[in-house]
């Protein structure tokens, strides 16, 4: 069970217009604004040995999840002056209750002569969700140095516009997949997922009804050149329901496309160090896109857009040497929107470099030192940007005893001011030169 307590939460951001030279503390958050949220979470699991290695698996998840929540958020609209904002304060009560389970048989079998290894099961699952929003003083202007300072007063609710969602989402599925042992060196996967999801009642106003059936294959092979290469290839199908709205507050189709996959992988120096470089191509339609404010309504609503991305990945870990280890990993891609032929989502860096490595100091084999960097390329969003940048962590651990440790970290070690992303229309810095210090006990 977990309870989060937090007042002066934020809402949003400030907008990328206005962020500028503005301090990393700064924040949109009102004085009264609170957050409270509770979420619980009850399992139980039971697996069973049968004949011939086969196992039987069943697992039941309960989730309860409860928020209740005052809250400021700011957005800008077009013809405005300039560091002019507008309000959408909201009081907000959210209750979902989740059910899960899955139950599977897994094993091997007999074909040909030779072993192969099976999954099949079903899964079931059901989401209740029940909501309540009422909002105060859309539309009302305010200036940005006022909303800083948190002094936005706070509204009066009991006046406020109604807005409600009452639905329940279902998700049944069917699924297998098999492991072909075709000979000493090819290595087969097959499988496929057939999904019903349907929804009923009501959100906001609009039915949230849909009832959708797909059948996803997959497919990969492997096939070992030698002792330690092998060559690899996979293709599947994506679904994957949403719960956003269009523009006319009905809920978005789900997400379809396929992904597909082929790469190298090797290991070397006795399987202490591994490494792939591999190629993908993913295709999605009807991904929801960035939010847009219907000035008419007063709402958010989402577009869509119908996307492939292409692109490589090279990654490497192991240990090079007794007590050095690294990590890396590069990854170079383009995206763009099927129907144009231009780039889209922009905001998602293009090239992404990753390295950590951790050291443990032969003289005194009770510390290990660590850094990690990791880099991104320049991001961009209508009309806001922001080049490169790396980020710099380093860490050292001391061990008093085999049970016994303590760790000090620092992040952002060159105090780097960067925007978190760029997926909104707003957004804030991350965060500073900041340290950390933990003491760990295992048992």
């Amino acid at each position: 069970q977990q309870r989060n307590r937090p007042d002066g939460v934020m809402w949003g951001a400030v907008p990328l217009e206005m962020l500028g030279d503005l301090p990393r503390a700064a924040s949109t958050s009102a004085d009264w604004s609170y957050w409270n949220t509770d979420d619980t979470i009850g399992f139980a699991e039971l697996s069973h040995a049968l004949s011939n290695g086969w196992q039987l698996k069943g697992t039941v998840t309960h989730r309860e999840l409860g928020s209740d929540a005052e809250m400021f958020y700011v957005y800008t609209q077009d013809g405005d002056p300039v560091d002019v904002l507008r309000s959408y304060p909201s009081k907000y009560g959210h209750a979902e209750r989740q059910w899960l389970a899955d139950l599977y048989a897994s094993g091997p079998f007999q074909l040909a002569g030779r072993e192969h290894q099976a999954v099949v099961g079903v899964s079931w699952s059901r989401s209740a969700n029940r909501l309540r929003s009422r909002y105060a003083n859309v539309g009302e202007q305010v200036a940005l140095d006022d909303v800083l300072d948190g002094t936005f007063p706070h509204p009066e609710f009991g006046d406020a516009i109604d807005a409600s969602a009452d639905f329940t989402d279902y998700r049944r599925s069917l699924y297998g997949v098999v492991r072909f042992n075709v000979s000493d060196q090819w290595k087969l996967f097959t499988g496929a997922n057939l999904t019903r999801v349907s929804s009923s009642g009501m959100q906001y106003g609009e039915p949230h009804n849909y009832h959708k059936t797909k059948f996803t294959p997959y497919l990969g092979a492997v096939y070992d050149i030698d002792a330690q290469h092998s060559v690899y290839a996979s293709y599947a199908k994506i679904f994957n329901p949403q719960t956003k709205q269009d523009i006319a507050r009905r809920t978005l189709p789900p997400i379809e496309g396929s992904n597909a996959e082929v790469g190298l992988k090797g290991e070397w120096f006795d399987q202490r160090l591994t490494g792939t470089l591999s190629i993908f191509q993913v295709k999605q339609q009807n991904t929801a896109a960035d939010s847009l404010f219907n000035e008419d309504g007063g709402y958010f609503y989402y577009p869509t857009v119908d996307a492939t991305s292409t692109g490589f990945e090279l990654d490497v870990a192991g240990r090079v040497a007794p007590g050095w280890d690294i990590s890396a990993g590069y990854t170079q891609l383009r995206l763009k929107d099927d129907d144009t032929g231009d780039d889209t989502r922009e905001f998602v860096p293009r090239r992404t470099l990753r390295l950590s490595t951790t050291y443990r100091v032969p003289a005194l084999d009770t510390l290990k030192l660590g850094m990690s960097v990791n880099w991104q390329s320049r991001t961009e969003r209508d009309g806001a940007a922001q080049g490169s940048y790396a980020l710099l962590d380093v860490m050292a651990r001391y061990d008093f005893t085999p049970q016994l440790s303590a760790v000090l970290k620092v992040d952002n070690v060159t105090d780097k001011k960067y925007v978190s992303s760029l997926y909104w229309a707003q957004n804030f810095y991350g965060a500073p030169r900041h340290y950390s210090v933990s003491l760990n006990w295992k048992y």
